[in-house]
């Protein structure tokens, strides 16, 4: 089993790290002035090491990308539920006063939430269509005479 530091002592390094990796701070460069600011290996009462460093820097960058990932989603799920408000809002407004700024605003709202869901993106359309790679393989293939395993008869005209 590892020793490892009390999860208060390993909360308050790691807080001090993102802090420094925020400022551009290096693995070495964090190795260096955690000591400055009081923050030492309690087992030992040396500097902790570049292993050590290293170690807090990739549990930070995960946690930070859980964090982004979940804000994203959070951010996408608000911003389509507002968006979608605006619409129910300006739909009630057109059908109360037949006023065209209303319908402006109901478009808007539509683009926003097929911007925000992605939804205008280029379809990836299958046409059935060979690869070049296809025909060329296959006009080898006859110039050898051979396809599909079977012998083919090449004329010279």
């Amino acid at each position: 089993m590892q020793n490892r530091a009390p999860i208060s002592v390993r909360n308050k390094r790691q807080e001090q790290v993102s802090k420094l990796r925020l400022r551009g701070l290096g693995v070495q460069e964090i190795s260096e002035v955690l000591p400055k600011m009081g923050l030492v290996n309690l087992r030992t009462g040396r500097p902790f090491t570049i292993g050590t460093i290293a170690h807090d820097l990739r549990q930070i960058d995960e946690r930070w990308r859980e964090r982004t990932l979940i804000n994203a989603d959070v951010w996408k799920g608000r911003s389509l539920e507002r968006n979608l408000e605006v619409i129910r809002v300006a739909w009630q407004a057109w059908q109360a006063t037949k006023e065209a700024v209303f319908l402006k605003v109901i478009q808007n709202g539509d683009a926003a939430i097929r911007k925000l869901l992605d939804l205008d993106a280029p379809l990836k359309v299958d046409m059935g269509m060979r690869t070049l790679i296809e025909i060329v393989t296959e006009v080898e293939a006859l110039e050898r005479g051979v396809i599909e395993g079977k012998a083919v008869e090449v004329k010279d005209e």
